[in-house]
């Protein structure tokens, strides 16, 4: 290996720590008459009225959460089903893939400003994302199907995370 264990943790620490020495220098405008007029409670009312009077938010939300916890439980589950049939150098390319996917997506979604019904948008990209895992089952799995598959999902899930963030 290039970098040992060890070396990723130091890595690690001194990205932290370069994080918190920035962001000492930044004033987040939040004065002390401002904290204590948080109200938890009220500020919940508030937010729990407007949701009521906004049913299609409340549904949007629903959906949301529909549909990204099975997407997230296979995305969990794209590692094992990798090493079953291959080894890990295999599965970081399939992982670097998704990466890219993700990558990619977040671009298009910055920089592409064309989507004029952004809920119209969400449903059919969740439709395409089914209708992708669905063609999977008919198809032999192999690395360069599942690193197709996480492409196109990371792409499509960060473009609907994207105009889900939106709604609010």
């Amino acid at each position: 290996a290039i970098i040992s264990l060890k070396g990723l943790l130091y890595i690690d620490l001194l990205t932290y720590f370069i994080t918190v020495f920035v962001f000492l220098f930044f004033n987040f405008g939040e004065s002390r008459e401002e904290i204590k007029r948080v109200n938890l409670f009220k500020d919940s009312t508030i937010v729990f009225s407007y949701l009521k009077s906004e049913k299609g938010l409340v549904r949007i939300l629903g959906y949301y959460f529909i549909t990204n916890l099975p997407l997230g439980m296979a995305s969990v589950m794209i590692a094992p089903l990798v090493l079953d049939f291959s080894n890990e150098i295999t599965l970081s390319i399939v992982m670097s893939i998704g990466g890219i996917g993700l990558l990619s997506g977040g671009l298009f979604a910055s920089f592409y400003k064309g989507i004029k019904n952004p809920v119209a948008a969400v449903f059919n990209l969740n439709i395409f994302i089914g209708l992708v895992l669905f063609s999977c089952v008919f198809l032999y799995i192999n690395s360069v199907l599942l690193s197709i598959v996480a492409f196109v999902l990371a792409f499509s899930i960060t473009i609907i995370n994207v105009l889900i963030n939106s709604f609010w």
